[in-house]
C-alpha cells in the first residue's frame, strides 16, 4: 500500500510551466557557504560551452579515420558556461541514490566521459563532504547552472539547496552490500575505512535493528523515485562494475536525449574511459558485488526480502536471498528504462512544457518523525552508541575491541 509520505505525486504547486527565471534558481539554505569557498585542482577553472553546443559536439559523428585520430584522450575537466542561462532552457539531472550505492564511482565516470563537474546538493561544512571536494569532486554542494548532473540522497535526508530537476538518474545497489557500508560508515565516519568483522556479532543487537530500520529506508527511497513525474534512468552499481561499456551507453542516451550513439564522440569517449581502470576518488571499502553475504544470518536476509520483495525482484536482486544463484535480472530494467528514454526524448522535442520536481522538499522527508515511526529512522543512535567502541582496522590508532577511545589512549602511553 502506498503512504502519502513515501510516494511523491507532483501538485500544481510542484510542476512548473513556463516560469519566470527567478522561480528556477537554486534556494540556499541557511549557512550553506558551497558558492563562497575556494575550490582545488582548477588552476584554469576552465568553462565549456553552454550545455546546447556541448551536447551537439557529443553527438557529432565521427567521419573519418583523421577525426578519430584527433580524439585520442578524453576532454578536459570544466564547468559548463552558464552566462545568460535561461533556466528554462537546460535541464537538471539529479543522480539520486540511497548512501552507499555507489554515486562517488558513477559520478567520477560522469566527469571523465563527459568532461564536466557534477554537482551535488551537500553541506560542504560537513568533514565527508568537504573530503570527496579535496578528494576531486570539485563540484561538492553545486547545484546552479555550471553543472549538469547533481548527486542527492534526498528524499533519504535533506540537502542544503533546494532547487528543482527535470530528470533523473536512479543508481541503486544490492541493500546486502549498501546497508553493510552505510552501517561501516556510520561507525567508523570514514568513507573507506572498516570495522573488525567481529564487530558485527559483538554488536548484533544494534546490526540486527540497523538493518531492520534500513530496509524500511531502502524501500521507501526506491519507491519514491520510480514513482516520480520526470523520466528516470535505472543504473546498478553491479553493472558499473562488471559490464561498464554498455552500462555507459544506455545512460549516455538518456543523459543527452538521443535514441542512438554510436559512431559519435561521446562513444568513442565511453570506449576511451573503459579502457582505463575504474576511476576512483577515493580507495574503497568495498568494490565488488555481494561480499558482505557473511555478516548476515538467515532470519535478517528473510526479513530483508519479506520487506522489500517487489524493488529486489524489480532490480535482480532477488536470487541473493533466494539462493537461486540465477544471477542479475534485468528485464524489469531494460523496459523500465526504454520507456523513461522516449519520454524523456518527447519531452525535450516535442512537449509544450517541461515537468519539474522541488529537490529537498522537507514535508517528504524520509527519516523524520512520523506516527509510524515516531523516533524518525535515524543513524545517529547507533552513531552515539557504537563509533566510541567498534575496532576500526585501517586506523592508524587502532584500539582493541572492547576499548572505548579513551582507554585506548591510556594504554599506549
Amino acid at each position: 500500500m502506498e503512504r502519502k509520505d513515501q510516494i511523491r505525486v507532483a501538485t500544481d504547486s510542484e510542476k512548473t510551466k513556463q516560469q519566470a527565471p527567478s522561480t528556477k534558481k537554486p534556494i540556499l539554505r541557511e549557512g550553506n557557504k558551497a558558492y563562497d569557498i575556494e575550490r582545488p585542482f582548477f588552476d584554469n577553472q576552465e568553462i565549456k560551452k553552454p550545455l546546447a553546443d556541448v551536447r551537439k559536439y557529443l553527438l557529432q559523428k565521427i567521419q573519418d579515420g583523421d577525426d578519430q585520430l584527433m580524439i585520442g584522450s578524453l576532454p578536459t575537466l570544466g564547468y559548463l558556461d552558464d552566462t545568460d542561462v535561461n533556466p528554462e532552457d537546460q535541464e537538471t539531472v539529479i543522480l539520486a541514490s540511497y548512501p552507499r550505492s555507489g554515486n562517488t564511482l558513477l559520478r567520477a565516470y560522469i566527469e571523465r566521459i563527459m568532461g564536466f563537474v557534477t554537482g551535488s546538493d551537500c553541506d560542504i561544512e560537513k568533514k565527508l563532504n568537504k573530503e570527496l571536494m579535496m578528494m576531486g569532486l570539485n563540484g561538492e554542494g553545486l547545484v546552479d547552472k555550471r553543472v549538469l548532473v547533481v548527486k542527492t540522497h534526498y528524499p533519504e535526508r535533506y540537502g542544503k539547496t533546494k532547487f528543482y530537476a527535470e530528470k533523473c538518474i536512479l543508481e541503486v545497489r544490492n541493500p546486502v552490500d549498501a546497508v553493510t557500508s552505510l552501517f561501516n560508515m556510520v561507525c567508523t565516519g570514514s568513507h573507506n575505512k572498516s570495522m573488525h568483522p567481529g564487530d558485527y556479532a559483538k554488536f548484533s543487537k544494534e546490526w540486527n535493528e540497523f538493518i531492520e530500520q534500513e530496509i524500511t529506508v531502502w524501500k521507501d527511497f526506491h519507491d519514491f523515485w520510480l514513482n516520480a513525474k520526470i523520466p528516470v534512468h535505472l543504473i546498478r552499481f553491479e553493472d558499473i562494475l562488471t559490464d561498464p561499456r554498455p552500462t555507459m551507453i544506455k545512460l549516455f542516451k538518456f543523459i543527452l536525449n538521443t535514441s542512438h550513439i554510436e559512431g559519435t564522440v561521446i562513444e568513442k569517449y565511453i570506449d576511451l574511459a573503459v579502457k582505463e581502470k575504474a576511476p576512483e576518488i577515493y580507495k574503497p571499502r568495498e568494490g565488488r558485488v555481494n561480499t558482505n553475504m557473511d555478516k548476515f544470518n538467515r532470519e535478517q536476509l528473510d526479513f530483508m526480502y519479506n520487506y522489500a520483495k517487489e524493488q529486489l525482484q524489480y532490480f535482480g536482486y532477488d536470487d541473493t536471498y533466494t539462493l537461486n544463484k540465477l544471477g542479475l535480472n534485468s528485464k524489469f530494467i531494460d523496459d523500465f528504462n526504454n520507456q523513461n528514454l522516449e519520454k524523456s526524448i518527447f519531452i525535450q522535442q516535442e512537449a509544450d512544457e517541461i515537468t519539474s520536481i522541488f529537490i529537498n522538499y522537507p514535508a517528504l522527508l524520509l527519516r523524520k518523525k512520523s506516527m509510524l515511526y515516531p523516533e524518525g529512522r535515524t543513524s545517529y543512535r547507533f552513531k552515539r552508541a557504537l563509533r566510541k567502541k567498534v575496532t576500526i582496522l585501517d586506523k592508524a590508532t587502532q584500539h582493541k575491541p572492547g576499548e572505548d577511545s579513551n582507554s585506548a589512549e591510556q594504554s599506549k602511553q
